[in-house]
């Protein structure tokens, strides 16, 4: 009986031990990459082997995504963004409240289709209740690399989106994509 209760135990401590390295190798980040929900459709390169005759009709316009997650707790925010934005894209994220004069605001670059905010806070303390304005920025040209460039045009004309809090305006060099939605506080 000695004989088999080791092996019994031996066997549950090495199948754990197991696990724990599968874990290792695979772990479960949460990162939302197979959340369909989460996901948003890659823009496509333009195909050069699809013009005909030196022609020069204008390849189709590219649908911006952006899937904002936004968090809050105890007065204290976060956003996260997964897009269809190509990596190194770069941009803007503001948060701000003119009742109580605060705007806070995060550089980011997208990787691998995401980026996300620091946590807004107020010199280090928690946000006052209210309303706030969150803004996502994104300038068409200028910072952006050569690969956006010429996805989306030199000055952005191949843009264009189809959610209804992104809007593209025209700026002094080009096309701006603006995300914008009110965030309230309690």
């Amino acid at each position: 009986m000695k004989k088999i209760g080791k092996k019994i135990i031996v066997g549950v401590v090495a199948f754990f031990a197991i696990l724990i390295v599968i874990g290792l190798i695979f772990p479960d980040t949460d990162t939302g990459i197979n959340d369909p929900e989460k996901q948003v459709s890659k823009p496509e390169k333009k195909d050069e082997d699809k013009k005909t005759n030196n022609s020069k009709e204008k390849s189709d316009t590219i649908n911006i995504e952006l899937k904002v997650e936004e968090f809050s707790k105890d007065r204290l925010f976060y956003i996260n963004c997964y897009t269809n934005l190509p990596d190194g894209t770069k941009g803007i994220i503001s948060f701000s409240n003119k009742k109580i004069d605060y705007n806070g605001q995060y550089k980011f670059e997208v990787k691998d289709g995401f980026f996300d905010s620091d946590t807004f806070t107020q010199n280090g303390a928690t946000l006052q209740k209210g309303t706030y304005k969150l803004e996502i920025t994104i300038s068409s040209t200028g910072t952006q690399p050569e690969e956006y460039k010429k996805m989306y045009g030199s000055k952005g004309e191949k843009l264009k989106t189809t959610q209804k809090d992104i809007t593209i305006e025209n700026g002094d060099i080009g096309k701006i994509i603006k995300y914008t939605n009110n965030v309230v506080l309690k």
